[in-house]
């Protein structure tokens, strides 16, 4: 994979210099940094600044990502990274979002509102992949089985058994992380509203109080749902009541008690919530208790769970108590009363199905069975993942496929599920559609960056490799980062395309009426091998499209072949297609009849030295040469026509012979001297035109008599269209030849050469009749026959 970049910059709304070998990069890299270690990319700061941008200039400068995801994944330097490349993206996506968030614009039924749910969205997908498939691909977790025995009546540490627990089993470890995705996301709605109102409303009662209580209620879930279980119920004890926090608190508290030396009696001195001692007489905190405290665990842990699932179905509290008290204990159905979309949904699951799977096993591994009994319901809702997944889909709202949120949740339902041929088959379908949902140029560019970065990211991580998909989506993001400038980074991404696009996608930025000068030529093409495009190939192309669209075919065109020669390993093949094209242009001319053209482009062939590459490779240039010489040969006998018709036009112009006294002896030595000079200038010119005509004559019949049938044989016999063009120039030659020498003949006495051409067409190995129609090679014969 090429990691190098170089600056195209010959492409609407650039200088005519096209490439530069400079390398960018918006992020850092540290060199020789081992596989998953952090940090290995280290984001640069933005220099854009939020005053600087505001409306529609602000929502412009979130196409910098697609330069930034291009200069991310360029700088790569292996492959092992990748995952810290990605973490580089979602730092360009953060930086937009809070830029657009923290602007004036109007973010209600706005493009800035939809633009900030797309990139939001965007962002939360690269997370789900980072954290998952990083896990995935380290392929170092191990299983490692809870073999521990608990005494019931001192849960010690109830959170370090759970971990052991998860980390025995890889796909709860996994729904473990899909919980925290969830509620890292939902950070997105901002932090709740909280005011000094809200504080001491534990000992009220009237109205408002309920309202402020329920809204206390509601801040405090909305800790909860991001994973802030600690600072969701300190609120409610900030709130004023105590112990409302106190009693949620009983799911993990861990007391802690002083014995008494003398009388041995316990005294219950405060609690281990999480790493924080609370004093249970003044509430302060501090982060280690006496060393002469002793825990005591949590033996009510069953108790209370026991004792909150039944008030989740009393449903005597409002309903965010209810989600609370069920987010702690597990109670799926007071969770879902408040889920209000497809994550919510989800959450509740897997935090349900989590809460049982531990509880299942924290019990299993206790000495004694003394736990408080659980109801059927609650056991019933240890499901595997696939299923909450299913169940979730089948109680949230549906999402059409074709669209950019129906492209974000199912790309992440098939991450979720580790299903990357489920996923790509999906791509392939809704495809065509996706790209075109979105109306706004800048938002669809946004998809085809996303989805392009996508792809790359399956093929680079070895998840997925379809070239046809990928080929669509890069190609999307080549005509994206064209429409905003980047040239730059176009070359990364051409290299990703198949050989069928990648070539035609280099050429589409060479314009044939701004044609590039020599050095810039060369630039473009050191640029394209640096970045090991195909030379060669990008060469032919452009002039393919040169002599197409180019009404007079510049032979400066041809230094597109010509610097390959320093650029491309195999010298022959370069060689060859450049003598091929040459050709090729030659047959065009000769068929329109533009001697000059072709005469021009020979002025263009060494003819030794190819001549000497076909005797070190024989075989190679034979057909071509071949077809050359023939041309040549022709062009000769063109030239000598051209030539006769010259000393036709030279014939000296001999007046009236005007010699003063011409009666005198001296007068008649004059006129005959001046009659003589004139008779030898006569004669002088008669012979130059005879010699003149002879030469001609001759090339024309060389021509004809050419080795092998006057080319019948030539052209690349796999190549069904060049047979044709080869055979038409000759048919058109072959006709100019003869009617050319029948012209040069007829009425000159040139009987021999008359049946010399006679024999020339009779010969059926040379095959010229061919080349007539049949009233042609009557009106031939019936002229051929008045001088045989």
């Amino acid at each position: 994979m090429s990691t190098s970049t170089s600056n195209l910059r010959n492409a609407p709304g650039c200088s005519r210099s096209m490439i530069s070998i400079e390398t960018r990069s918006d992020f850092e890299l540290e060199p020789d940094a081992p596989a998953f270690e952090k940090p290995v990319l280290k984001p640069r700061r933005p220099r854009l600044t939020l005053t600087a941008l505001q409306g529609n200039d602000l929502i412009k400068a979130t196409t910098s990502l697609h330069k930034d995801f291009g200069a991310s994944i360029q700088a790569m330097s292996k492959i092992s990274i990748i995952f810290e490349v990605v973490r580089a993206w979602m730092k360009n996506l953060d930086v937009q979002i809070q830029r657009l968030k923290k602007s004036k614009a109007d973010r209600l039924n706005s493009k800035v509102g939809k633009l900030i749910n797309h990139l939001q969205q965007e962002y939360e997908t690269w997370s789900l992949i980072q954290k998952l498939y990083e896990e995935r691909a380290r392929g170092t977790t191990k299983e490692m089985p809870f073999t521990e025995k608990i005494n019931p009546k001192f849960l010690v540490n109830e959170e370090a058994y759970v971990m052991q627990i998860v980390r025995s089993d890889s796909s709860l470890q996994e729904m473990y992380d899909i919980i925290q995705w969830l509620e890292n996301n939902f950070k997105k709605y901002g932090e709740p509203n909280v005011n000094e109102k809200d504080s001491n409303l534990g000992s009220t009662s009237t109205a408002t109080s309920q309202e402020q209580i329920e809204k206390v209620s509601k801040n405090a879930y909305h800790y909860i749902r991001t994973g802030r279980f600690v600072q969701g119920i300190d609120y409610i004890a900030k709130s004023g009541n105590m112990a409302k926090a106190e009693e949620l608190n009983g799911h993990k508290l861990t007391y802690l008690c002083k014995v008494n030396t003398i009388t041995g009696e316990e005294r219950r001195v405060g609690i281990i919530m999480g790493r924080k001692f609370i004093n249970a007489q003044s509430g302060s905190q501090s982060a280690t208790p006496d060393p002469e405290i002793q825990m005591r665990g949590n033996p009510q842990r069953d108790v209370w769970k026991s004792t909150t699932w039944k008030k989740c179905e009393s449903k005597q509290m409002s309903k965010y108590e209810l989600a609370i008290n069920g987010a702690l204990c597990g109670h799926l159905g007071a969770m879902l009363d408040v889920a209000q979309t497809w994550e919510d949904n989800l959450w509740s699951f897997l935090r349900a199905s989590t809460n049982t799977i531990t509880e299942r096993r924290l019990r299993a591994a206790c000495t004694q069975n003394l736990q408080k009994p659980l109801p059927k319901l609650y056991w019933s809702q240890a499901l595997p993942f696939e299923e909450c997944l299913r169940l979730v889909d089948a109680i949230s709202p549906a999402v059409p496929p074709d669209t950019f949120d129906g492209l974000i949740r199912n790309i992440q339902k098939y991450v979720l599920l580790n299903k990357v041929e489920d996923l790509v088959e999906y791509l392939r379908e809704a495809l065509p559609q996706i790209l075109e949902a979105c109306d706004d140029p800048l938002l669809n560019g946004h998809v085809a960056r996303f989805l392009s970065h996508l792809m790359l990211f399956l093929l680079i991580a070895g998840l997925a490799d379809d070239s046809e998909l990928l080929d669509i989506c890069i190609t999307k993001q080549i005509n994206v980062l064209v429409d905003n400038g980047y040239f730059q980074e176009i070359p990364y991404y051409i290299d990703k395309l198949s050989d069928t696009l990648r070539i035609p996608n280099v050429v589409r930025y060479v314009k044939a009426d701004k044609p590039l000068r020599s050095d810039e030529i060369e630039l473009f093409l050191k640029a394209c091998h640096d970045n090991k495009l195909n030379v060669l190939g990008i060469a032919k192309a452009v002039l393919d499209k040169m002599e197409e669209e180019q009404d007079d075919f510049s032979l400066e065109n041809l230094n597109w072949i010509i610097y390959c020669l320093k650029l491309h390993n195999n010298l022959l093949e370069v060689v060859y297609e450049f003598l091929h094209f040459i050709m090729s242009m030659s047959r065009k001319y000769l068929t329109l009849g533009k001697i000059s053209n072709v005469q021009d482009l020979f002025g263009q062939v060494d003819r030794e030295h190819f001549g000497q590459m076909a005797q070190d490779f024989p075989g190679a240039l034979d057909a071509l040469l071949r077809e050359y010489d023939w041309y040549q040969t022709y062009l000769v006998a063109e030239d000598s026509l051209e030539q006769w018709k010259t000393a036709l036009s030279q014939q000296p112009t001999i007046g009236e012979l005007r010699v003063p006294n011409i009666g005198t002896l001296a007068g008649k030595r004059a006129f005959e001297k001046q009659r003589k000079d004139n008779e030898v200038l006569q004669l002088k010119w008669e012979q130059l035109a005879k010699i003149k005509l002879d030469i001609s004559i001759a090339n024309f019949f060389a021509v004809l008599s050419f080795p092998s049938g006057s080319l019948c044989e030539s052209g690349d016999a796999t190549n069904e269209a060049e047979l044709i063009a080869v055979g038409a120039v000759r048919h058109v030659i072959i006709q100019k030849v003869v009617h050319a020498l029948l012209d040069l003949m007829q009425d000159k006495n040139y009987n021999a050469k008359m049946q010399e051409l006679a024999d020339i067409l009779f010969d059926d190995e040379l095959d010229i009749f061919r080349a007539f129609k049949p009233s042609e090679i009557g009106n031939i014969f019936k002229l051929l026959s008045k001088y045989i």
